[in-house]
């Protein structure tokens, strides 16, 4: 048999997203930060593996410009 042991399948897997919305009230311009996370637990030759990934995205741009158009959307 191989010296090195099999990875197994994970015996748990869970998934985190998040969304988070900050303004500056000065420069009046927003950014959106977009995190998903990921989990697993597995065994290997009798040990734990834990593995973790994490992955973000910063959308940055001007809220209020978005927000006054969406706005002028719904008047009509």
């Amino acid at each position: 048999m191989n010296a090195q042991a099999l990875p197994q399948q994970p015996f748990h897997r869970s998934t985190r997203t998040a969304m988070a919305e900050n303004f500056d009230a000065t420069t009046g311009t927003s950014a959106r930060t977009l995190s998903t996370s990921t989990l697993t637990l597995s065994w290997q030759a009798g040990e734990l593996v834990i593995g973790f990934k994490e992955a973000r995205a910063v959308i940055s741009g001007a809220a209020g410009a978005m927000r006054a158009r969406r706005h002028d959307r719904g008047v009509r």
